[in-house]
């Protein structure tokens, strides 16, 4: 039983940080500031959810990144 509750928690954590994600990348296509993208298949977001803690990792480090050296312009 503990190992489904293990999965559970692996998966919902994963869940909950792409959509963060995904709610991130929609303003920023909302301010102009990325291009229109093109909508993620089913068969993508089963693959995100499996392989989170590399794309979210990725994906925040680039973030934060960005966002310091915005702070460092002004």
């Amino acid at each position: 039983m503990e190992i489904i509750k293990q999965i559970s928690l692996y998966l919902l954590v994963g869940a909950v940080n792409l959509f963060v994600v995904e709610i991130i990348m929609d303003w920023t296509i909302r301010k102009g500031v990325k291009h229109k993208g093109y909508p993620w298949s089913m068969e993508q977001r089963a693959i995100s959810l499996l392989t989170w803690p590399v794309a979210v990792s990725i994906f925040w480090y680039h973030f934060i990144k960005a966002f310091i050296e915005t702070l460092r312009k002004h």
